[in-house]
């Protein structure tokens, strides 16, 4: 028995030295593939989201691309469009002035009306370029929204109800007022056309966050109209997209509201719920400091009607512009003096024996030496004489706001350019008075 049990000890023992390191071995290469297998099952599925991140850049590239190239035509042609639109605004200026009477007739009427949509489609052009001149001023939305009420009010349609809420301790924004008009009613004239069978419209203003934890004011527009389909809510802000009937849109609104936003620094936000409504919301930083906005002083009557004294030299290479603004210059009593060019004006302002009391420039024009050129030139040869600059580009106005000239945005109308001048032309009068009295001016 003994034996036996020592040679089975031995054939096992045996067994087991030859068995244990085999199975070992066995388990070590298996634990390895295993442990490869992992591996290359992750740097597979990492390649994947890497292709798919690849694809995400690529599509999102061609997308840049393709708004970039279309907002670079778009600003183009809305920049030829500002002219051909002051050409006609001009002109309709000066036959209202020259004939009062004619101001009352339909056609006056709807060709003024037709400049106004042009305005605003112009205006959604180049807000969509990013390319929209802009003068910000800082405001508290808590008098201005309330002072816009009767504006927006009239985009409204009679079987829609409208309510207005402005949280008391809003902060101010520093926006372009006329961009951020222009953006309230885009979205009040969507939200009627959700809303066909009539319904309420609510908009709100009050205090936010922005990503990053900034500081911000949120305007919201809310209806209760019919509601995006969420396949179409990520195109909502394409130009030209509209889901309005054709004709009944130009796809331009949101567009126009997106630009908006972006230039202000700010952000979009739109919730829709099919059947439930709408709801758009922008998101503005809020502004540091002292409301810059001044109150607004009511002119006084007859004011627009009031004749200007001076000359004034006109500076405009678009020879069709510069007649109809000539035209509409003298119609007020301005003396007018032209010149095509920068280059042009020196030459002319050199051998005049009087100076003219004020130089109306274009920015973009031909030549050694643009707007801003002449106007710096100007200000080093003859310090005393003052420049308006006009611009359609929003770097060329910053770029002349922060070399402390006087600048229009064009699109600009014959009333609030004449008002400029008539405030230029009482600013140097007073200046010339304090100088004849030996006051420092």
């Amino acid at each position: 028995r003994t034996a036996m049990l020592a040679g089975w000890i031995r054939f096992v023992s045996l067994l087991a030295a030859i068995l244990v390191p085999t199975t070992a071995l066995l388990v070590f290469v298996s634990w390895v593939a295993l442990k490869r297998t992992r591996r290359e099952q992750a740097m597979q599925a990492r390649l994947q989201e890497q292709l798919r991140l690849r694809a995400q850049v690529e599509t999102a590239m061609m997308e840049t691309q393709k708004l970039e190239t279309l907002a670079l035509v778009t600003g183009g042609v809305a920049h030829d469009f500002n002219n051909l639109l002051a050409i006609v605004n001009a002109s309709l200026h000066v036959i209202k002035r020259r004939h009062p009477a004619l101001a009352e007739e339909r056609q006056v009427q709807a060709m003024t009306r037709a400049v106004q949509s042009g305005v605003r489609l112009t205006r959604q052009l180049l807000s969509f370029s990013r390319k929209q001149a802009l003068r910000p001023e800082t405001v508290r939305l808590q008098h201005w929204l309330s002072a816009t009420e009767g504006l927006i009010k009239a985009t409204l349609q009679p079987n829609l109800s409208w309510a207005l809420r402005v949280d008391a301790d809003t902060a101010p924004i520093r926006v372009d007022l006329g961009e951020l008009e222009l953006a309230l009613i885009n979205l009040v004239v969507n939200a009627g056309h959700a809303m066909p069978q009539g319904g309420a419209l609510e908009v709100h203003a009050g205090n936010a966050e922005l990503p990053g934890g900034r500081r911000a004011v949120a305007i919201s527009v809310r209806d209760q109209g019919v509601g995006i389909a969420p396949e179409l809510l990520a195109r909502v802000t394409e130009p030209f997209f509209t889901t309005r009937d054709r004709g009944s849109g130009s796809g331009l609104g949101l567009s126009q509201v997106q630009g908006f936003c972006a230039q202000a620094w700010g952000q979009l936000q739109i919730e829709s719920r099919l059947g439930e409504g709408t709801c758009v919301r922008m998101l503005l930083p809020a502004a540091d400091g002292e409301v810059l906005r001044p109150a607004e002083v009511p002119a006084p009557p007859g004011a627009e009607a009031q004749r200007l004294h001076g000359t004034v030299l006109l500076v405009e290479d678009n020879e069709d512009l510069a007649i109809s603004s000539e035209l509409m210059l003298r119609s007020a009593g301005l003396e007018v003096m032209r010149a095509a060019s920068g280059d042009a004006a020196l030459a002319l302002l050199t051998d005049l024996v009087r100076l003219p009391e004020v130089v109306l420039s274009d920015i973009a024009m031909p030549g050694a030496i643009n707007g801003i050129g002449l106007a710096f030139e100007l200000r080093r040869r003859w310090p005393t004489l003052p420049v308006v600059l006009t611009t359609g580009y929003a770097e060329q106005l910053g770029e002349a706001a922060e070399g402390g000239f006087r600048v229009l945005p064009k699109p600009t109308s014959p009333e609030a350019l004449l008002a400029e001048l008539r405030a230029v032309l009482h600013d140097g009068r007073a200046a010339a008075l304090r100088q004849a009295a030996g006051e420092p001016i």
